[in-house]
């Protein structure tokens, strides 16, 4: 099975650190989980990203589980 490869961006990089610590600010270890949930969503985008629906033209989205997060 191939692989696809992605980079995250620097200011996605920062609203995912944001996002964390605004979860963790909530309660303890929902940053934690914030992150384990993307961590698994971001697997399944590299090992196939077209499970995802389109949302515009080629562009494809997956919204974190429980959380409001959009990838």
């Amino acid at each position: 099975m191939k692989n696809f490869n992605f980079t995250i961006k620097e200011e996605a990089k920062n609203e995912i650190f944001d996002a964390y610590l605004f979860y963790e600010e909530k309660k303890i270890n929902l940053g934690k989980r914030f992150l384990e949930s993307l961590e698994n969503y971001l697997s399944s985008i590299q090992l196939n990203p077209k499970i995802f629906a389109e949302k515009y033209k080629e562009f494809r989205q997956a919204i974190v589980n429980k959380f409001p997060f959009v990838v």
